[in-house]
């Protein structure tokens, strides 16, 4: 996800205070933030539209999906168990 000064408070906060407050000016200052981040997003896939691998992962990048390999340990008296069927296995036995 774009991360910028402008587009950060583009989260569910901002739309969901314009939405609760009725007023007119929190509407146009999420719709014009909205229309901003639109914006920035089309022209980052224009440059990129014809290579499909960086438009795949611009396009993720884009609704937020994190494609780099999560490290999941568990540790348990010192040592960390990183196997995702050993986990698993410990986390059954408790």
């Amino acid at each position: 996800m774009i991360r910028n000064s402008r587009t950060a408070c583009l989260g569910g906060t901002k739309k969901e205070m314009a939405q609760k407050s009725g007023r007119i000016t929190d509407r146009q200052r999420y719709c014009k933030l909205r229309n901003h981040v639109t914006k920035l997003n089309q022209k980052k896939i224009k440059r990129i539209k014809n290579d499909g691998k960086k438009l795949r992962c611009t396009l993720n990048n884009i609704v937020g999906r994190n494609t780099s390999p999560q490290h999941t340990f568990i540790e348990c008296g010192g040592t960390f168990i990183r196997k995702p069927k050993e986990i698993a296995n410990f986390l059954n036995d408790l």
